[in-house]
Formats: C-alpha cells, sequence, structure tokens
C-alpha cells in the first residue's frame, strides 16, 4: 500500500458524496421529498407510520457503531498495536461482506426496479406504494451502512502508514484492492438507483391518474347500481329510517380505526415522520456543514435527536430501550409484509407482534409511569424473549434480534452495568438481513441465565 493508494481511494470517497448527496449526506438521505413515491399518510399501515422516524434512529446507532470501531483502530494504532488495529478493520470488511449481499440483491424486486410491473388496479398501486416506501428505505439504510464503512476502512488505513514492520504490506495491498472494488460496487448502485427513481417515479405517475378515473367510474356505477337496488326494496319503509340513514350505514362499513400505533409514538415521544426535514436547500445545508468524511478531518458522525424530549431528561436505559423498539419495529414490519403473501410467515408475525406489545408495555410502565419494579420489568421482558424464541429463531436475523434485546434488558436490569457500549461497537441496531452469527444461540442462552440470576 503506497500513500498515492490511499490518497485514491480518500478522493473517490469524497467525489461519492459530492455526487450523490441527497442519498449519503446524513441528513439528506431522509429527506421525504427524496423518496420515489411515499404513501399517502391516512394510508399508512400499522408501523409505517413511524418507519422513517425508525430508521433515522437505527441508521445513526449503526453508524455510532462504525465510528467505535473506527477509533479502536486508531487507538490500538496510537499504542503501537498494530495487529490488533488490522484485526478490527478485517472485522469491518466482513460488516461490508454482508451489506454487499444486500446491496446486490437490492434492485431484484418488481417494485424498485428499471422494469417496473404494470399496475391494473388502485389495490394494487396502493400496495406498491407500501412495498416501494420499505424497500427504499431499506435501501438507504443498506447504502448508508456501507459507505459509512468504507471511510471508517479508509480512514483506519491510514494508521498503517508508513508500514510497520511486524504487519504483511501484501495484506494492506489486498484490504486497498477489497475497498476499491467494494466503491465501484457502490458507485454503480448509485447511478442505478438513481436512474431508477426517475423511471418509478414516471411510471407511477402515469399510472396514478389512470387508475383514479377508473377507480371514480367504477365507483359511480356501483353507487348507481346501489340506488336503484334500494328504491326497489325500500318502497315506503324509506321514510322510517331518516334522511340520514344511507350515509350513516356507510359510515359504520367504511370507518377507520384509530392508529394502533398512535398511543406508541405518544409514549415514546417518536417525532411525526411529516416533520422532517423537507427544505432541499435546508437540507443541502446542514449536510455541507457536516460532511460524514472528509480527507482533511477523517469521520464526523454525529447522532441525530429524533425525540421531542432531550436526552437529558432520560436515562441512559431509557434512551437504550427506546432505540431497540425503534429497531425492532422494523424487524416486526418486515413479518407483518412478508405474511401478507405467504403463510410461511403467519406464525412469526403473530408472536412477533405480541412480543412488540409486551416490550412497549413493559417500557411504559417501567420507565414512564414507574408503575412496575426492576425485577417485574425484568421477569416480563424475559418472558416474552423467552416465549417469542421458538418461532422466531426460524427465521433469519432473528436470534441476533432476540440476543440484541435480551442484551438491553440486561443491561436495564443490572442499571447499566453490563457494557452495553462495547456491544453497540459490533453490532448494529438495523436489524436488517445479516450473516448468520453461529455464536448467536449460545449468547441468547448466557443472557437468558444470567436474566435469571439477577435480583
Amino acid at each position: 500500500m503506497k500513500p498515492e493508494d490511499l490518497q485514491q481511494l480518500l478522493s473517490t470517497h469524497d467525489s461519492l458524496l459530492q455526487g450523490h448527496r441527497n442519498v449519503l449526506g446524513k441528513h439528506s438521505r431522509w429527506n421525504i421529498n427524496d423518496l420515489i413515491h411515499r404513501p399517502p399518510s391516512k394510508e399508512l399501515k400499522p408501523f409505517e407510520a413511524t418507519w422513517q422516524t425508525t430508521a433515522q434512529t437505527a441508521d445513526s446507532q449503526t453508524l455510532k457503531s462504525i465510528e467505535q470501531l473506527q477509533l479502536l483502530i486508531e487507538k490500538h494504532a496510537t499504542k503501537g498495536r498494530y495487529n490488533d488495529s488490522l484485526l478490527v478493520v478485517n472485522k469491518l470488511l466482513k460488516s461490508l461482506k454482508g451489506e454487499k449481499e444486500l446491496l446486490e440483491n437490492a434492485f431484484s424486486s418488481d417494485v424498485l426496479t428499471k422494469k417496473p410491473k404494470h399496475i391494473p388496479t388502485q389495490a394494487e398501486f396502493l400496495e406498491t406504494l407500501h412495498k416501494l416506501y420499505n424497500e427504499e428505505l431499506s435501501l438507504r439504510l443498506n447504502i448508508s451502512t456501507y459507505y459509512a464503512i468504507l471511510g471508517a476502512v479508509i480512514n483506519g488505513l491510514k494508521h498503517f502508514l508508513p508500514i510497520p514492520k511486524d504487519i504483511d504490506a501484501s495484506a494492506l495491498d489486498s484490504i486497498c484492492e477489497q475497498v476499491s472494488s467494494a466503491q465501484t460496487q457502490l458507485k454503480q448502485a448509485l447511478v442505478d438507483y438513481a436512474e431508477i427513481k426517475v423511471i418509478v417515479r414516471n411510471h407511477l405517475a402515469d399510472i396514478e391518474p389512470q387508475l383514479a378515473t377508473q377507480d371514480k367510474t367504477a365507483s359511480t356505477s356501483e353507487a348507481s347500481e346501489s340506488v336503484r337496488s334500494e328504491n326497489s326494496e325500500s318502497g315506503a319503509n324509506d321514510s322510517n329510517k331518516g334522511p340520514h340513514a344511507s350515509y350513516k350505514a356507510f359510515a359504520k362499513k367504511n370507518s377507520r380505526p384509530r392508529n394502533s400505533l398512535s398511543l406508541l409514538k405518544s409514549e415514546l415521544d417518536i417525532a411525526s415522520s411529516e416533520g422532517s426535514l423537507s427544505s432541499v436547500k435546508e437540507v443541502e445545508a446542514l449536510d455541507t456543514e457536516e460532511d460524514t468524511y472528509t480527507q482533511a478531518t477523517g469521520s464526523t458522525i454525529t447522532d441525530s435527536t429524533s425525540t421531542k424530549e432531550t436526552k437529558a431528561q432520560k436515562t441512559e436505559g431509557q434512551i437504550r430501550f427506546e432505540v431497540a423498539l425503534a429497531a425492532l419495529a422494523v424487524k416486526v414490519a418486515d413479518l407483518h409484509r412478508r405474511a401478507e403473501t405467504n403463510s410461511h410467515y403467519k406464525d412469526a408475525k403473530e408472536k412477533s407482534w405480541i412480543l412488540y406489545q409486551t416490550l412497549v408495555e413493559a417500557h411504559r410502565d417501567f420507565h414512564i409511569e414507574k408503575t412496575l419494579t426492576v425485577d417485574a420489568f425484568k421477569k416480563q421482558c424475559n418472558d416474552a424473549i423467552v416465549n417469542a424464541r421458538p418461532v422466531l429463531a426460524k427465521h433469519r436475523g432473528w436470534t441476533e434480534t432476540l440476543l440484541n434485546m435480551a442484551y438491553i434488558v440486561l443491561s436495564v436490569a443490572s442499571f447499566g452495568t453490563a457494557n452495553v457500549i462495547s456491544y453497540l461497537a459490533t453490532d448494529k441496531w438495523r436489524f436488517l438481513p445479516t450473516a448468520k452469527n453461529t455464536d448467536s444461540e449460545t449468547k441468547l442462552d448466557q443472557f437468558a441465565a444470567v436474566l435469571q440470576t439477577l435480583s
């Protein structure tokens, strides 16, 4: 690895940000106006109302984890422990491999594609919007993590110049090649995404008015038929029903249930996604001030506050538990979406929802209402995890999800004596599919045992 090799990697990394700030900028990538076509607010399903805020929170935690690893590289290097630094670099590269696999499959769906399918009905149009919203947020999380890992590795490599005597130069050359290849893949993915956004947006814009006209015509026809049917059947009895009878029947049939997440949003103080940054100029200004990585200063990752209540007003345990709940919601929502078209996910969907509800209730009673003791909180959470585990562990990524949740419960139940920070430095809160961790089952068993012994 030569200085000019590293300089080239840094230059490419910076040019990616400059050319695709709307996706790579840590503020602008969550600008709702830059998404292809968000579902109408009134049509948002459970979980979807908080997906964007959840994604931002999960993204923030993931970037923190990556930053911690980058700092660890520097810490080892300053003490002359270059082999330890190299181990951390390789850990980042291993994580990059998982993100690479996700990115390779990002455009294989039937909605986020250069060849969007024909949408014959309004119902299918809305379903397409829901699926597109989910996949686009997931893609942006994927790209964000991918880019951040590359930045951490590149900045970490600075500490290996000049090359230490106990480090194999060929190993550093190999890392540079991997980073360069990954940058090429990311650049192509960003170009493809930009092209797909235009194609899909235009496709939806062409179809939407056609479906609206079709739906209006069908509704008018149905209404006329309904009136004729009512007139022929009701006869003289119509006078006894009152002038608003038909409207009342219609309202009763079409009334919407109260959004089940509205209470949760209040409890967790989650800001409405409608309140996200929407001004392009405002967003670009923020990103210009705080680039994720620059050649001059290295990484500058900061945590974006997504709650109305400041962190100073909450305990560390409460903050961590809320972040865990937000990330868990992403995973639960994914199962709900899959279960709509695949009965294989039905049991997992139900178990995940029960788990989520139970943990939300435990959070409310313990952290907010203060009506639950530590022991009761620990038991309620642990029982929920244990009950959900047999079903959820069969699905990819869920053992790791339960492990993360158990660790947070352990930290809260032990008043923070468990070192959660070190755990967050090596694992992500994003909860998208990752390579299977063979140690997860063992770790989960260990945490369950520790939880049982805490008093």
